[in-house]
């Protein structure tokens, strides 16, 4: 492969490519240097392999490049040095640009001596599987518009060179690595280190010696109360957890005297019918349609002619000028209460109050205007409400024992006169309970929301 290249490029192409390494090892080209080496050409900075950057492209790539160290920057914050001992990252952004361009020039060089191809709709491809999901669409498409505003470009066409030229480029310098020559003896090397034999040297400590020693040593009061101090700063090491002792009454709910009138079920009943429904309502219907496509004007002039003429036929039926059936569909047509498809014309089939009643004027989502007459109607099953009475009855017991507890509990925490008179009242037992933060029982956990002595806290069980 990497011969291939070497051919392709000729030894101009190689020598540059070599060229082109040392002065990036060497961190030789600074801005400095360029604009003296340029200082008579005005209309570019730098030019190699005949390609050429513009001052303003200098200016604006340098702009790029300082904002991208700044990110680099605040990500890696004091790791940053390392990072750059590690990987070679040049902190200086005239140099970076400087180095970007010439390493470009030279890949693209290489890429057009190697007739290297890269289809237009591959490159969009790439694009889009890169941007932002802001920037494309459901339907796959790019938003053109936000796109050129945020990269900068002129239009897509200037960005599908752009996206071109730098695949060309990625794929030249992936060629050159996969072609990277490794020598015999690093890989025996690397055999050796990994599977062959070793020698190890081993240091032995008499710890006989080291322990006496140690014990030996008088360690200070001072010293001692120093480490502690420095320990529990920094660990909490002979922290213990704090514990608590409490008391919990257990307060069934029966013990709540709440009653549900026959009154409120009904009334509950009537407001929630709809869940209750056993078969839906179900309207028969005969239609008159005022098909969009038999129109000559179209858009809003359209509509509103297709609504003077179903508005116009309506009045002459209404006064029975007309009669429905000449005009109506054959077929009748039967609604269901929420299974018909066109939401708009089901609400007006069902608000028709009584049999041979027509309907005022329909627009359905394609346009088409409808006027409808209903013919018969089934009314809608629900389920009966002595079936249902008895878990009705029971949600509203304890809603309402819900809100009876939490103002009984709040009034009894207010005064311990009420509270010992209500334990008292109800016949209700204390249960010891202790523990630490670290428990798992929620009746002690409950012990940590009191804030002083004495107090009280409580709780719903919703389990029971």
């Amino acid at each position: 492969m990497i011969s291939a290249i070497r051919e392709k490029m000729g030894n101009k192409g190689l020598n540059a490519f070599i060229w082109v390494a040392v002065i990036s090892m060497s961190g030789a080209f600074f801005l400095g240097d360029i604009l003296k080496m340029f200082s008579d050409r005005s209309s570019w900075i730098i030019k190699v392999n005949k390609e050429k950057l513009s001052k303003p492209e200098f200016l604006h790539n340098l702009k790029l490049e300082k904002q991208k160290l700044d990110l680099i920057k605040k990500q890696y914050g004091p790791f940053l040095e390392m990072l750059v001992k590690q990987d070679g990252i040049s902190l200086n952004p005239s140099e970076n640009v400087v180095s970007n361009f010439i390493k470009g020039s030279v890949s693209n060089d290489v890429a057009n001596k190697l007739n290297l191809q890269v289809n237009g709709s591959e490159a969009i491809e790439e694009l889009v599987s890169k941007l932002p999901p802001g920037l494309v669409g459901q339907d796959g498409k790019i938003d053109v518009s936000t796109l050129v505003s945020t990269l900068g470009t002129g239009d897509l066409k200037t960005l599908e060179a752009v996206l071109i030229k730098e695949m060309r480029q990625t794929t030249v310098m992936k060629l050159l690595q996969a072609g990277i020559y490794l020598p015999k003896f690093d890989k025996k090397r690397a055999l050796m280190d990994k599977f062959g034999k070793k020698r190890f040297s081993i240091l032995a400590f008499d710890t006989n010696e080291i322990e006496t020693k140690i014990k030996s040593e008088t360690i200070s009061p001072e010293k001692l109360k120093s480490f502690f101090k420095e320990q529990n700063s920094a660990s909490k090491r002979y922290w213990t957890p704090e514990s608590r002792e409490g008391l919990v009454y257990t307060v069934p709910l029966e013990k709540l005297s709440v009653k549900v009138k026959d009154k409120a079920v009904k009334a509950y009943y009537n407001s929630n019918k709809k869940s209750y429904l056993i078969d839906p309502a179900e309207i028969t219907v005969k239609q008159i349609k005022f098909g969009k496509n038999s129109l000559k004007a179209s858009n809003k002039e359209g509509t509103y002619e297709l609504y003077d003429r179903a508005n116009n036929l309506r009045e002459d039926l209404i006064s029975k000028k007309v009669n429905f059936n000449d005009h109506a569909d054959k077929k009748e047509i039967k609604i269901i209460q929420n299974k018909f498809k066109d939401i708009s014309v089901a609400e007006a089939a069902l608000a028709l109050s009584k049999d041979g009643e027509i309907s005022p004027v329909i627009e359905s989502k394609s346009g088409d205007m409808y006027l409808l007459k209903r013919v018969s109607r089934k009314a809608p099953k629900y389920k009966e409400l002595s079936s249902v009475e008895g878990e009705i009855k029971a949600k509203l017991v304890k809603d309402r024992l819900n809100k009876v507890f939490d103002l009984t509990m709040r009034s009894l925490s207010s005064s311990h006169k009420r509270l010992t008179d209500f334990l008292k009242k109800k016949d209700l037992t204390a249960k010891k309970i202790s523990g630490t933060k670290d428990s798992v029982v929620s009746d002690v956990l409950k012990l940590f929301d009191i804030k002083l002595k004495n107090k009280i806290s409580y709780y719903l069980d919703s389990a029971n």
